[in-house]
């Protein structure tokens, strides 16, 4: 059984933080109507503002895999980053892991 560590990790957030008031206007209304619901669970679990890969139009931004890319490169671009293989740890500088596209 091989052991994995986590010691990095990295985060990727699509555009601008959305408040709470205009999150209907991304996400869209049921029947044309505010859900009370809604607010009534984020104001309970004290969530102010959101991030969505969706403009207004409810039009995709970024797909998930992009995503987890860009933070997964959040992650590596902070140094260097060890992989250990069958007991032996490798260094290999960032520069080297990054392709453009």
């Amino acid at each position: 059984m091989h052991s994995a560590y986590i010691n990095r990790i990295g985060k990727f957030l699509p555009g601008e933080p959305i408040n709470n008031d205009e999150r209907e206007e991304y996400l869209g209304k049921k029947a044309s109507r505010p859900s009370r619901v809604s607010q009534r669970i984020l104001n309970s679990n004290g969530i102010q503002k959101g991030y969505y890969a969706i403009d207004k139009q409810q039009q995709r931004l970024y797909y998930n895999s992009q995503m987890a890319e860009f933070a997964v490169r959040a992650a590596i671009f902070r140094g260097e980053w060890r992989i250990w293989n069958q007991g032996r740890s490798t260094y290999w500088p960032a520069p080297l892991l990054y392709q453009t596209y």
